[in-house]
């Protein structure tokens, strides 16, 4: 507690609410993601690719959205 000096000394401001730990919750800034493949012997072979391993592949060309700012992972088929 902090006695401020222009209130009478019997009133007092709780700094440490300035200073508390917890959830702030805010919106999220989210994008988009998209890939293109190459070569086209690749895209003609079926490959496909996903971010963050979410189970869902996608073809050249495609679009991902809402994805949250930061870091994500993109995984690739394997061709044979």
């Amino acid at each position: 507690m902090t006695n401020l000096p222009t209130l009478s000394p019997t009133l007092y401001w709780n700094t440490s609410a300035l200073y508390s730990t917890g959830v702030i919750e805010a919106d999220q800034i989210a994008g988009s993601l998209q890939v293109i493949l190459a070569p086209q012997a690749a895209i003609d072979a079926g490959a496909k690719w996903q971010v963050d391993a979410d189970g869902n592949w996608h073809t050249n060309n495609e679009t991902v959205g809402g994805l949250v700012a930061g870091s994500h992972t993109l995984s690739y088929t394997n061709l044979t």
